[in-house]
């Protein structure tokens, strides 16, 4: 019973002085402290910029819709006035030329319905369109807009929406423009009146297209707090929406929050018209503030985040101490000292990171050592057995060749073949030499040459482009030779003319470029693509694949080959190795003893 209590009692204890537990603990404390601050004042700045952004945003929409409105009524203001100097200028001695002028202002403005000038008696003097009369029924004189301008004071009047049934054929929905006239030295005796009928869609069109948020909008009340329009006026007609006019009735122009259902309203005077634009949104609807809040938020919570972070430092420093210094040693090994051991004391969980460290440093030793021999043996082994897989394949073909020569009774041509097969081996034996000059290695490329040129008859010419500097740079031995046989074998050998072969060696810094290009037929992109893998099994052979692997093997994976091939254009391999210029064999040799 007391072993079991104190193992607890110990487990506790190692549990309490580990620095995850003291770390956990004055984090969570001072992160709690300042989440509870930062709640606070997300609840308050967050009411206080979501009320003034979607005030701000109203105002704006509503101003801007009023600026439309005040501009299409000046306009046509502007209009009326042009008009009735043009009248008090025509109406003396040419009455046509008002009817002329109307019909000309009338198709210019395709929200005009109609223009007319009335007498004081209501018989139309001059009118557009062309042909527009008036109903037989209709008394002008008791008409409101007629009454309302011979009666007014202000130049200007303007009625109501309506229906303008008093011209025949025409049941438009208007708003009136109308203005007393005093046409002087005219031939019209008394007073006149001047209408324009505006088409009422065009001020319906400059509101109906406007939202405040995503559910806010803005309707038109008159002087006597009726509403002209409202985007909703059926349903409101209905009474299925109500909108609360007894909450803006006798308000002057202003922005107001009405807390009974969340929403904004701007109160706006249009000018000229005695009406009142309005503008309604809801605060539930301020995305933009929302994204304010949030990005508020996100600075707030940052610096809560740094408070912590220095709270955490200030309090783990003390007790981090051997952790940073085991992380230093830790350093060490990474930069390659895998000799020296750590020696700390201190948490529980220290001793644990310690010993196990020290346990990796040897386990790690023991696995180099071992990969190191192993890895010198396989290289050994891989080399041997690719270099036997290209000889046999190499002397195949070339005594072939020798043998078709013989056969055609071609003395010469032969006795050209065997010297150059001869300074080919030479080349090849090397006294055992797996690296040889890049001068070396040209001739043993061109000897291969002379004997494919002679058994194809000139079939094909080649050239040789090398940079002096490198050519007693040294390279792996036969790498160039496969390349060329491909290049005569899959490209040259199937063309009806005469075929190209060109090989240049450049100097390229740390790197050495050889590329063998001919103008054959070619490859396709699928065996492109493919040409490299251990797998492949198509007709290019196995040479082109064991040089890549011999490259790598000895240089590293960065060397090797590279395919640019184009069907009936040719194809290029690049054959890439490092620049050495000294005894590459003597370090190879060493790399291998040790």
């Amino acid at each position: 019973m007391k072993p079991s209590f104190k193992k607890i009692k110990m487990l506790f204890s190692n549990s309490l002085s580990s620095v995850q537990f003291v770390l956990s603990f004055w984090i969570s404390l001072f992160a709690l402290s300042a989440m509870i601050t930062v709640a606070i004042v997300m609840f308050l700045k967050f009411n206080n910029t979501l009320t003034a952004n979607v005030i701000t945003n109203s105002v704006q929409v509503v101003d801007q819709v009023m600026m439309t409105l005040n501009s299409y009524i000046n306009n046509t203001m502007d209009v009326s006035d042009r008009i009735v100097t043009d009248m008090n200028t025509y109406f003396i001695s040419d009455k046509q030329a008002v009817v002329d002028t109307l019909n000309t202002a009338y198709k210019l403005r395709d929200d005009i319905v109609s223009m007319t000038v009335f007498d004081e008696k209501g018989n139309v003097v001059a009118a557009a369109p062309l042909g527009l009369e008036v109903k037989n029924n209709v008394n002008i004189t008791e008409q409101d807009w007629y009454r309302s301008s011979m009666q007014s004071y202000t130049p200007y009047t303007f009625s109501p929406p309506h229906v303008q049934n008093i011209y025949k054929g025409k049941y438009n929905w208007v708003v009136t423009l109308s203005r007393k006239l005093d046409l002087y030295n005219s031939s019209i005796s008394g007073n006149a009146v001047f209408t324009i009928d505006m088409n009422f869609n065009s001020i319906e069109e400059n509101c109906s297209r406007v939202t405040i948020g995503s559910r806010g909008y803005v309707f038109i009340l008159d002087e006597n707090d009726n509403i002209i329009y409202h985007p909703q006026q059926q349903m409101i007609y209905s009474s299925i929406k109500n909108e609360d006019i007894g909450f803006i009735s006798g308000k002057p122009d202003g922005e107001y929050v009405q807390a009974e259902n969340n929403s904004v309203v701007v109160i706006r005077s249009l000018d000229q018209t005695n009406w009142k634009l309005i503008g309604i949104s809801f605060l539930k609807d301020a995305e933009a503030t929302r994204v304010e809040v949030i990005s508020f938020l996100g600075r707030l919570f940052m610096i809560a985040i740094i408070l912590v972070t220095m709270i955490a430092v200030v309090m783990s420093r003390r007790i981090s101490k051997p952790l940073v210094r085991l992380t230093e040693t830790m350093d060490k090994v990474e930069k390659g000292d895998l000799t020296i051991h750590s020696y700390e004391d201190g948490f529980y969980e220290v001793s644990r990171l310690r010993h196990s460290f020290n346990h990796m440093i040897d386990r790690i030793n023991e696995l180099l050592e071992r990969i190191k021999s192993e890895e010198q043996e396989l290289r050994k082994s891989e080399l041997k057995a690719l270099q036997a897989q290209i000889n046999p394949h190499f002397l195949y073909n070339t005594l072939g060749s020798i043998l078709w020569m013989c056969e055609r009774n071609d003395g010469k041509g032969a006795v050209v073949m065997v010297q150059a097969l001869a300074n080919l081996f030479r080349i090849s034996i090397s006294k055992g030499n797996e690296i040889i000059t890049i001068k070396e290695e040209l001739q043993h490329a061109e000897s291969y040459l002379i004997i494919q040129k002679v058994r194809y008859k000139e079939q094909f010419e080649y050239s040789i482009d090398v940079d002096e500097n490198i050519k007693n740079c040294k390279s792996l031995k036969i790498i160039l030779q496969p390349m060329i046989e491909n290049a005569i074998y899959h490209g040259i050998d199937r063309m009806v003319d005469k075929g190209k072969i060109t090989i240049r060696i450049k100097d390229c810094g740390d790197t050495i470029l050889m590329q063998v290009v001919d103008n054959g037929l070619g490859m396709p992109e699928s065996v492109l693509n493919h040409i490299l893998e251990s797998e492949s099994s198509n007709s290019y052979g196995i040479g082109v694949k064991n040089v890549h692997h011999r490259i790598q093997i000895y240089f590293g994976k960065e060397y090797g080959l590279s395919f640019q091939s184009e069907l009936d254009e040719g194809t290029t391999v690049n054959i890439r190795i490092p620049k050495i210029e000294g005894d590459a064999n003597e370090r190879k040799s060493n790399e291998d003893n040790d």
